[in-house]
């Protein structure tokens, strides 16, 4: 039927305001015939100009507003939800209307975002299925501060959630931070009520330039480079207080290349991965020292130790039969330097 739309009356005629106009159908409508109808009849009671939010304009990585002239005749088709967004210019409320009619056929004019986020960083956590149960974002903005405000978005926790801390102790769901000239580490915390097994995804990364992250397991005493959108990692939650909670992990931002020691000439390779029965672990280090091969589960459980003498390099075959399906961490220490990989058994 028919709706009315009251745009608000105008204080500052030389500088109106402007309203948005929410589309009031479950409908895409014809908007730009409804707004030109009413500025012709209206006597330029409305501005000559609408506009909407384009989240997919050209040559922007956020969106922009698009101009549309509702002084002379044309099409735009806004979808369902859409709004507009236009000023009153006179100093009296009156209503725009809408009626059955503006409702259209055609493809609407705008979409959703379809881009990634300038300076941020977006993880989610799956089940074990792939699944996804919630998800948190880290963005740097220079006018940001580190403790909570307008900028941040407050953390609700459902059954399964992740987010961040800040200095001031509030949960976030969105984190905005200014961009770390030095180490910078985010408290990262997870909510589960039950022992499970996740995993961790980077959907989106688009962090400022020079700036690297690592995710830092604080129950499994392990730190990995997040340093693309295929980044995954594997972990579980169990009857121990610290497998979650905000102390479970960190993100290690630094502006320096050298955020974490990383030896280039020590390697490790797992194969086949995913394994079955027998995993090959090949390994090459410049100096030999005593080896040491331990295998955890996704509860930081060690299931195996393999001593392996004095070495340097090799080709260790361990045998996962009677181990159950899931992720392993297969972990190498030779002399000082460790190296820890994760294995999928199916």
């Amino acid at each position: 039927g028919a709706q009315n739309f009251a745009l608000p009356a105008t204080v500052d005629v030389v500088n109106p305001k402007w309203s948005l106009v929410g589309n009031p159908y479950p409908s895409q409508i014809e908007v730009r015939t409804t707004l030109f109808n009413k500025y012709a009849a209206a006597a330029g009671n409305i501005g000559a100009t609408a506009y909407v939010w384009n989240p997919t304009k050209v040559g922007t990585t956020r969106g922009g507003y698009d101009m549309i002239d509702v002084s002379t005749a044309g099409s735009y088709v806004l979808p369902t939800y859409g709004v507009v967004l236009v000023q009153n210019t006179i100093a009296t409320t009156h209503n725009i209307p809408f009626a059955e009619t503006d409702k259209a056929t055609g493809t609407p004019n705008l979409s959703f975002r379809s881009t990634s986020a300038n300076n941020a960083l977006v993880l989610d956590m799956q089940d074990a299925n792939g699944v996804e149960l919630d998800k948190t974002y880290i963005r740097f903005n220079n006018n940001a501060a580190n403790t909570f405000e307008n900028r941040d978005g407050g953390k609700m926790l459902n059954e399964y959630a992740i987010y961040t801390l800040t200095p001031d102790n509030r949960l976030l769901a969105i984190d905005s931070r200014p961009e770390p000239t030095q180490e910078s580490i985010i408290p990262l915390g997870v909510q589960s009520a039950v022992a499970k097994s996740f995993v961790l995804k980077a959907s989106e990364l688009a962090l400022p330039i020079g700036i690297e992250v690592y995710l830092k397991d604080n129950f499994l005493n392990t730190e990995i480079k997040i340093a693309s959108t295929t980044f995954e990692y594997a972990f579980s939650t169990t009857a121990n207080a610290a497998s979650s909670g905000v102390s479970r992990f960190q993100l290690v931002f630094n502006k320096s290349k050298a955020v974490l020691p990383i030896v280039s000439v020590f390697s490790v390779s797992l194969s086949p991965n995913p394994v079955k029965d027998q995993l090959t672990i090949a390994y090459y280090n410049p100096e030999q020292g005593n080896a040491v091969v331990r295998i955890s589960n996704g509860a930081g459980q060690v299931v195996k130790t393999i001593q392996l003498g004095k070495q340097q390099q090799g080709n260790e075959k361990v045998s996962m039969k009677g181990m159950v399906n899931g992720v392993y961490n297969v972990e190498l220490t030779i002399g000082k330097e460790r190296i820890t990989k994760q294995v999928v058994k199916h």
